[in-house]
């Protein structure tokens, strides 16, 4: 068994990709599924504010694709 820090612990990279240029900057993109899977909006915000709350490291790394 391996015990180590947060700051090491294992990552997974995901990647979306999308149809159009419009579809990728839509900010409402999410929200039919958001209210189709919590329909109580403001308990998904309480719970997403307690999630980051018990977060000990965040960070969101940006990946960029550069054609070889």
């Amino acid at each position: 068994m391996l015990h180590s820090g947060e700051d090491s612990r294992w990552d997974f990279k995901v990647i979306i990709v999308f149809k159009n240029s419009e579809k990728a900057f839509d900010a409402n993109l999410t929200e039919p599924y958001k209210k189709a899977i919590y329909p109580d909006t403001e308990k998904l915000k309480k719970d997403e504010q307690h999630r980051f709350e018990l977060l000990i490291a965040h960070w969101d790394v940006m990946v960029e694709k550069i054609p070889l």
